[in-house]
């Protein structure tokens, strides 16, 4: 065989790949429910050592909202710095799309003022 089908492959735009993978996690999860009030996590102080979530079990997703100050982040357990992680500003949403994001993400405070998240999980509706 030659390479014919396989060149046919890459002729699609990889956001084609990327939609169809959506959906399926959709179908797989279904839709999502929030968290009662008290098991979110309003107000966390991001300071200048690495802050890990208080990560439900059943989570399957979360939205970490920045507010006040900067914050670097990072998603692979390790402790974010000023010089290590991503840069995520004030007004940020930031979306951790499985409990495996939820429970490696850390945070940590860019500059001298500490931040505040506001953390809302989600779990699949029953």
């Amino acid at each position: 065989m030659s390479g014919a089908g396989i060149a046919r492959v890459k002729e699609y735009p990889m956001s084609i790949f990327k939609d169809i993978l959506k959906v399926l996690r959709q179908q797989e999860v279904g839709p999502l429910a929030p968290f009662p009030e008290g098991i979110n996590q309003y107000g966390l102080s991001i300071s200048s050592r690495a802050v890990s979530l208080s990560v439900p079990p059943d989570a399957i997703s979360g939205d970490v909202y920045v507010h006040t100050a900067a914050i670097s982040i990072t998603r692979d357990r390790s402790d974010p710095s000023a010089t290590r992680g991503f840069f995520v500003y004030p007004d940020d949403q930031i979306k951790l799309d499985s409990h495996a994001k939820l429970r490696a993400f850390r945070a940590i405070r860019q500059g001298g003022a500490d931040a505040t998240v506001d953390v809302e999980y989600f779990k699949a509706a029953s």
